[in-house]
Parts: C-alpha cells; structure tokens; sequence
C-alpha cells in the first residue's frame, strides 16, 4: 500500500484511501477519482502513451458515477474501446464550474452547509490537475457563485440561481428515456408496455434503445438522448449493469431517475447493489406499473 499510487489521476498512496487485490482485479478507492475495478491487464493500457491525455475523462466519470453511491464502476476494454470516446466532456470553463456546483448542491442538505473540498478533488470538474481546479474554485468565487472558509464551500445566492438555472434546461425536453434489460424472451413486455402507456398519459416521449438503430453498445446516441431527456425511468429487473451505468450518468448531469424493479427482482437489489437509498416501485403486471408510474412522474416531474 505504501508505494501504491491511483492508476488513473496518479495521485500518490495517502490519497489513495483503499486498495485491494481479488484475483486478477484491483479495487481502488481514490480520493479524487472515487471507487473503481481494474484489471490487471488493463493497468498495462492506461500506462501507453496514447492513452495518457484521456486518464482525466475517466476520472471524471468514474467520480461522477461513484458519487451517486453505486457499486464500484468496473474498467473495461469495452468502457476503453466504446465510451470513452463518447463521454461528454465539459467543453469549456464554464461548464466544468457547473459540474463544481453541481457537486456542492448534491452534497448539500441544507442551506448554508460548508461541503468540504480537497484540493486534490480536481475530477469533480473534470479537471487534467489541481492547478486547473484552484484555478476554476477561484473563477467561481470571483463570480460570487461560492463562498468559502478555508478549505469549505458553500453556495452563494448566485450559485443556487445558477443550480436552478442548470435544472431547468432539461426541464424544456418532453423526452423519457427508458433504461431496461433486454431479454430474448417476452418477459419485460409488461413493463415496456406499462411505462410507454404512463408516458402517453403524462405528455412525454418515450425513448427505447432497441427502438432505434444502434450497435448494441454505449454510443454516441445514447449518450447523446440521456442528455436531452427531461428524466429517466431505470428498471433493474435482471440487475444489467447498462441500467446501473445509464441511471448513474443521469444523475450526474442531474437528470431525475424514477427507479423501478419487478417485485419478484427486487430483493437481489437489496442484497447485491446500493441503489437502496432510492425509492424503488415495486410492480407486477403492466397495469400495476402504469398506475404506479403515473402517480409518480405526476407528482414528482412536471407534465408537459
């Protein structure tokens, strides 16, 4: 452990707070990048050249979806070969300072806390390294976004017009997209056809992946259709770790996930994934579904 350093942002051993090996995977917990698996294998191509100036988009995403407190984001050759690539990346300041107050409006739970931040917590912004990241906690304290006491922050009046500000732009789209296992039987029919009737009855759009041309792997297209949906409904029957990724890049960008599971599944989410913290529906049938999910999204998203 002593002489370990993080394998993405090469942050030094002390801030690497866990480090574990379990056959050929290693589990590390990074204080800037959060909890991730590797394989061994793996390891030796982050090390390449070509893959030196793209360690910070993995960093960035992997806090992102850890901070939404799932279970440890798994490197591999497909996430290197098929979505990295496609991640949306801030491009430019601006939104890298959103991603920053985004950041501290989640971890507040009430107005006026001090969140602490560490200097070394640069993926939060998708930063490429601390100087980049003081620089950007600077810029928003010149924009009085934020206010700070030592190594404390908290949101202004500006930043929480700003946070309502990036809420809204989503809010404008009457797109769902739908996160959900697909099966080469009929066995998720029901719920498919419990979520699109929902749907219809609300006002909203549904999108579904298979609907749709698309090369059976995380593409630029949905990435691209999460980003401009007003929300998400992620079912985890069949526990496809697709859904776990999908919901967890929702809430990133900040995007409301209604969680679903069918009743016979949802004891194995309780045993085997931390998405516990959510309010799950629990559903049997279609129509049982319907009700249940337009009861939700009513009270919950706004109807267009």
């Amino acid at each position: 452990m002593d002489t370990t350093n993080c394998f993405l942002c090469d942050l030094k051993f002390e801030n690497v707070k866990d480090y574990q090996e379990s056959g050929l995977n290693i589990i590390i917990t990074c204080r800037n990048c959060g909890q991730y698996v590797i394989h061994k294998e793996i390891i030796q191509l982050l090390s390449k050249n070509d893959f030196q100036n793209k360690k910070f988009i993995l960093s960035g995403l992997i806090r992102e979806y850890t901070d939404e407190h799932f279970e440890p984001f798994e490197i591999t050759q497909s996430v290197i070969d098929d979505l990295i690539p496609h991640v949306s990346v801030p491009s430019d300041l601006f939104e890298q300072m959103d991603k920053i107050l985004m950041y501290l409006y989640k971890q507040t739970t009430y107005k006026g806390k001090l969140i602490e931040i560490m200097d070394v917590e640069y993926a939060i912004a998708y930063a490429k390294n601390i100087e980049e990241f003081r620089f950007l906690l600077a810029k928003l304290i010149e924009l009085n976004y934020i206010e700070t006491e030592k190594d404390k922050y908290r949101l202004s009046l500006e930043g929480w017009k700003r946070i309502s500000e990036i809420k809204k732009i989503n809010r404008k789209s009457d797109q769902c997209f739908i996160a959900m296992w697909f099966p080469k039987d009929n066995s998720m029919v029901p719920f498919e056809v419990g979520a699109k009737l929902a749907l219809k009855k609300t006002g909203h759009i549904p999108f579904v992946v298979k609907d749709f041309e698309h090369n059976d792997k995380i593409c630029d297209k949905i990435i691209a259709e999460i980003r401009k949906s007003a929300f998400m409904i992620a079912d985890f029957t069949g526990h496809r770790n697709n859904v776990y990724f999908e919901a967890g890049y929702a809430k990133g960008l900040g995007i409301p996930v209604v969680f679903t599971c069918r009743d016979t599944d949802f004891e194995k989410i309780k045993e085997q994934f931390d998405t516990r913290q959510y309010s799950h529906i629990k559903w049997t049938d279609s129509e049982d579904l319907e009700k249940k999910l337009l009861n939700r999204i009513e009270a919950t998203i706004s109807i267009r």
